[in-house]
């Protein structure tokens, strides 16, 4: 086989702001070096200082060094029918694959991944960046963060895993089966073998084990691969991408669960890169309360889950237009419901007036049902019109107090996407319903 190992330096973390500063590719048939090549380059922006400190290259270095499209072809010519080595290859791959586009080129090459070959190669490391494999191993690199230096010593490298392993060794993880180098370099592949086929909902953790991103999908293992295998090369999928260090799943008999449960999850842990889902909704709920004067009075007011309320919108439009719906029905004062600023000439006898507030009260309660939704292997508890939560169906014998069954289940964040998908179950024919009196 055919390897081009290679390494860059960077004024950046992320393609699309930053640039390449250096590049080396050396050319190795799996016995001895064929040949190598080395350049600085333009990046076209100012390096980051805290780069120069690391790497050394200034930009008074590169301002005479050729653009990246001057040596685009070739770098392409190097690569061609190679197998792409490097040392964390999506970054160096994923850097390199955006400025070759810009040129008009793409490259098509196998990945080959040495953080990953080095964990099998030499299981039970300290360590496995670049540096400490040099001290472990005893590799001499004698210019650290320059391209060259640590393209030559990820050779040396390549070639010590070939010597524990065999070429057979390297085979198996290029073949089309083997999705390993795809994989962020710190999960372990046990994770993604673990994943199920199916919907379920996933999750990606830190090195302490704390929730990045919570996605989910009908196809739970292509979903989570297609997260690695694609060159998004924004700042948020690259800073991803390099905090995950483990993947887990909760499976679920169907999608909709896996979707319903996606949310609760998200509402629940707050990960992190859930940025677009992860947000306060703003709750409105209609409440009652009597006033000095004796009247019992409907309010619309922001939602507390430690208030008693009759119902729960998520719009203001929603509650205004369903208390002036009550008001209509039960000639309720639209002043004494803080529809109106000033009275009317005359307020209503409070003992006739909060009777029809209490018809309008039974009215709401009787209208919010108390149930158990039994949906795909789970069951869904609606408390007085309000999701409260839900547990899986053991099967076993459900109790007839409701009180009992909360003991169960684990309250959920009020969500109007919950909400809605509930409501469109109710309303399928043969929706499964145990009502509470």
């Amino acid at each position: 086989m055919l390897y081009a190992i290679v390494d860059i330096e960077t004024s950046g973390s992320q393609p699309a702001n930053h640039g390449i500063t250096e590049i080396a590719i050396v050319l190795y048939d799996g016995k001895e070096v064929e040949g190598r090549f080395s350049t600085l380059i333009n990046p076209g922006v100012a390096i980051d200082p805290y780069v120069v400190g690391l790497t050394g290259i200034t930009d008074e270095m590169v301002a005479k060094a050729p653009a990246f499209w001057e040596v685009a072809p070739k770098i392409e010519s190097l690569l061609k029918g190679r197998i792409f080595v490097a040392h964390n290859v999506n970054f160096d791959f994923s850097f390199i694959q955006h400025y070759m586009v810009q040129a008009g080129k793409r490259l098509t090459n196998k990945r080959l991944c040495t953080i990953r070959l080095a964990r099998k190669a030499f299981p039970g490391l300290r360590k496995y960046g670049l540096n400490a494999l040099c001290e472990q191993l005893d590799i001499q690199n004698e210019d650290r963060h320059r391209a060259l230096g640590d393209a030559m010593a990820t050779t040396e490298l390549l070639e010590r895993c070939i010597q524990q392993m065999g070429e057979s060794g390297l085979q198996e993880m290029l073949s089309a089966e083997n999705q390993e180098q795809s994989i962020p370099p710190a999960v372990p592949v046990k994770d993604i073998q673990a994943l199920t086929e199916g919907p379920g909902v996933y999750y990606f953790k830190d090195s302490q084990g704390k929730i990045l991103y919570i996605g989910k999908s009908k196809t739970v293992k292509k979903r989570v691969l297609q997260h690695f295998k694609g060159l998004d090369l924004s700042a948020k999928k690259q800073a991803l991408l390099r905090e995950v260090s483990s993947i887990s799943c909760t499976p679920t008999p169907s999608e909709w669960l896996a979707s319903m449960l996606e949310i609760m999850e998200i509402k629940r842990c707050w990960p992190k890169w859930n940025r677009s889902q992860r947000f306060h909704e703003r709750i409105f709920a209609l409440i009652s309360f009597e006033d000095q004067m004796g009247y019992v009075r409907l309010a619309i007011d922001r939602w507390n889950k430690k208030v008693p309320s009759y119902a729960r919108f998520y719009l203001p439009t929603d509650a205004y237009q369903y208390l002036r719906e009550l008001i209509r029905q039960f000639q309720l004062d639209p002043y004494l419901c803080f529809l109106h600023t000033l009275p009317n000439e005359e307020l209503p006898d409070p003992v006739l007036y909060n009777e029809r507030v209490q018809k309008a009260i039974q009215h709401m309660l009787a209208t919010r049902k108390t149930f158990l939704l039994k949906q795909d292997g789970y069951l869904l508890l609606v408390e007085q019109g309000l999701f409260y939560g839900m547990t899986e169906d053991t099967g076993q014998e459900i109790p007839s107090d409701l009180e009992d069954i909360k003991l169960h289940i684990q309250p959920a964040v009020a969500s109007s996407a919950i909400e809605k998908m509930i409501q469109n179950s109710l309303q399928a024919d043969g929706a499964n319903i145990m009502f509470f009196s």
